[in-house]
């Protein structure tokens, strides 16, 4: 464990200066990416808000726009909607998106790798944000925000703050390692059960009625709609909101499905009664048939069941899906004593890997204190 209370940093030595002294930006604009030697492309899409590490790209084997190249150790900055906050270090060669600054660390000033720590302070972003301009997407320029100011500490201390703050990268790194296997293999366990389990039964066999008396008046909370889902783990994001016309109440253990944009696998079971969107189908498992969590786990990890969805869904911006059509995928038919066996299974792991999402939520979010407090 990181002993974060002995790690102390005295400022008194530590000089102000603006970003534009420690960071370069690399305007090489590249033409034809397509015929070039790079064949790595990061687009804004390859960012995850957070991360200190590009480790997705695109060939460049179809991209015929221009971009602009970057070297090994550069940090790109996502210029277009900083509110995401995306800024992120290439162990690579390639080329990037206009909508990202390539910048290079000034190796006189700084040590390697301090770089994009910096840029993902709070303190920047949110100096970033103030200095954005634009209507749809707005996006921040660089003679804005090389005039980021900060307090920049002497290469000793530099190297004593990466440590810290790279050993809090490798724990993130590795609880993201074992969170995606967790969730891989809640995936593939539910295909091998849809594999080795050929008589299925409808949804709509297996369920009981919602009544239409669960429906409730508007102004109460909390509300769950769609977008409170998280769709990693299937947990429920509580916000402070009120009920709008329709919300339905719905009981402990039923299971919903998103009807709108079906195919994301907004899918949750709830551990409580709760008021939630019209925009849900509600299942409610017939006990004797189906125990709820093996419906909910096959849904919940079945990409046949989102494949299932796509093809009903009808609309191009929020394709949407019917009740009644969601009730006709099948499941396996299973007895309930052969359902318990396999949920046991599966809980375990669900379990863990809720566990696990929780330990790293704290991590980046103890990493970002320390990261405000240093640069603060």
């Amino acid at each position: 464990m990181i002993e974060i209370s002995t790690f102390d940093i005295n400022k008194s030595n530590w000089k102000l200066i603006k970003l534009k002294d420690i960071a370069f930006e690399i305007s090489d604009r590249l033409d034809n990416p397509n015929k070039s030697i790079y064949d790595k492309f990061v687009g804004l899409e390859n960012f995850i808000s957070g991360d200190i590490k590009i480790n997705s790209w695109q060939s460049t084997k179809d991209l015929v726009s221009s971009a602009k190249v970057f070297q090994k150790g550069d940090v790109l900055f996502a210029r277009r909607n900083v509110y995401l906050k995306r800024a992120s270090l290439v162990n690579f060669d390639g080329c990037c998106s206009g909508d990202a600054f390539v910048l290079r660390e000034n190796e006189k000033l700084i040590i390697n790798g301090f770089l994009v720590f910096i840029l993902n302070s709070d303190q920047l972003w949110d100096f970033a944000t103030a200095n954005a301009a634009g209507t749809m997407s707005k996006r921040v320029k660089w003679r804005d925000l090389k005039e980021y100011q900060f307090l920049l500490p002497d290469k000793p201390t530099q190297k004593k703050i990466y440590n810290l703050l790279n050993k809090f990268n490798e724990l993130k790194e590795n609880y993201n390692l074992i969170q995606n296997n967790l969730r891989n293999f809640l995936h593939s366990y539910i295909n091998e059960l849809f594999h080795t389990n050929k008589e299925r039964i409808k949804i709509s066999d297996c369920i009981i009625k919602t009544e239409d008396s669960s429906k409730v008046a508007e102004g109460l909370s909390p509300y769950i709609e769609i977008g409170d889902v998280d769709l990693f783990d299937k947990s429920l994001k509580i916000k402070n909101k009120k009920s709008v016309k329709g919300s339905l109440l719905v009981k402990k253990n039923s299971i919903l499905v998103s009807t709108v944009r079906p195919s994301r696998g907004a899918i949750i079971k709830l551990s409580e009664d709760r008021i939630v969107s019209s925009a849900f189908a509600i299942l409610q498992a017939h006990l004797k048939v189906v125990t709820s969590d093996f419906l909910f786990h096959c849904l919940a990890w079945n990409n046949s069941f989102l494949n299932f969805t796509s093809r009903f869904a009808t609309g191009t911006t929020y394709p949407t899906i019917t009740d009644e059509d969601i009730k006709k995928f099948k499941i396996p038919l299973l007895k309930i004593s052969d359902q318990n066996i396999e949920c046991k299974k599966l809980n375990e792991v669900y379990n863990q890997l809720k566990i696990c999402k929780k330990s790293l939520n704290e991590i980046v979010l103890l990493n970002k204190k320390i990261i405000y407090n240093f640069f603060k």
